[in-house]
């Protein structure tokens, strides 16, 4: 049987989890004399092959198969489509045999839910609007932004479906960035994400 490996990209680094296992690990990725607002995963271009060998050797580990695993990689709310490439192709890299993906927002809530999601990266902070896993609205934030009424009149003007005033809001805040938006939705612990993340795709 092709075995999982879950994978969540943080901003300071990775954490990955196999199929069906009750405790998820972290790969932390420090790299000297960053860049402020650049990804880490920017200096994989240099440091790659190094990391590339540490994570690889890990996730061989974990699969414990004589089979490649197939990764599921959740990607940072902001992730354009060079940092997609550049990810996958890293975890291409890393021995995968496919890779599935999806974006940190599509897993804050339920499978099915509607709700607006709010996280912060090493570059901005981003508020979407999602709909039974569908992104349908995304506006982006300087990361030193802190308003609350703002950002609640920001909410109610994302999308038509957002004008009730009823979405759920989910906050994804590991680094406990964004506590002055607490108030405007409930936060979403790293534990909920990854068994989120992992029953999206059963």
């Amino acid at each position: 049987m092709t075995p999982k490996i879950f994978i969540l990209v943080q901003n300071n680094g990775f954490v990955y989890q196999k199929e069906e296992g009750k405790e998820y690990k972290t790969f932390p990725v420090e790299e000297p004399g960053r860049v402020p607002n650049t990804p880490f995963y920017y200096y994989l271009l240099d440091t790659g092959k190094t990391i590339q060998k540490q994570v690889t050797k890990l996730l061989k580990k974990e699969s414990n198969s004589i089979f490649k695993p197939n990764f599921y990689v959740c990607l940072p709310d902001d992730a354009i489509e060079t940092d997609r490439n550049l990810l996958l192709g890293f975890f291409y890299g890393c021995g995968a045999g496919i890779i599935h993906w999806g974006e940190q927002c599509q897993y804050m809530g339920s499978k099915g839910e509607s709700y607006l999601s709010l996280s912060r990266s090493d570059r901005a902070i981003i508020l979407r609007y999602v709909r039974q896993g569908e992104i349908l609205a995304t506006r982006y934030y300087d990361k030193a932004f802190s308003d609350a009424s703002c950002m609640k009149r920001d909410m109610f003007d994302l999308h038509p479906d957002c004008q009730t005033g009823t979405l759920p809001v989910m906050i994804y805040d590991p680094e406990d960035a964004l506590t002055s938006f607490y108030c405007l939705g409930q936060k979403v612990e790293l534990s909920q994400l990854m068994e989120r993340f992992e029953n999206a795709w059963k």
